[in-house]
């Protein structure tokens, strides 16, 4: 959500978990108007963003699911393909955060 740019580093073991989640992560970023870059140990994310609506593909993972949904939080549109795919480690993350995202259930 920053201005200018943001790096993580150190994070490089996390393309081998549910999914490649930085390859993954920073597709899907950009597909919603972000300026994601993959790196050989990171992400870096030049802001500001232009946010769009998109319906987000979490690639079968539970944690890209709940990190996505977080960006309903900026652009009104934005929605979780498969919002069942929480059950793995939150079932009820949907439920339990819609007084903060104002979500429904199915993360939309």
């Amino acid at each position: 959500m920053a201005s200018g740019e943001s790096v993580l580093s150190g994070i490089g073991f996390i393309r081998n978990k549910e999914s490649d989640r930085l390859g993954d992560l920073a597709k899907e970023l950009n597909r919603a108007g972000a300026n994601v870059t993959v790196e050989h140990d990171g992400l870096r994310i030049v802001g500001p963003c232009m946010w769009t609506s998109v319906v987000f593909d979490t690639h079968h993972d539970h944690r890209m699911a709940m990190a996505l949904s977080l960006l309903s939080l900026c652009s009104a549109g934005m929605e979780v393909a498969d919002p069942e795919v929480v059950t793995k480690s939150w079932p009820t993350f949907f439920a339990d955060m819609t007084p903060i995202l104002g979500a429904n259930e199915k993360g939309n």
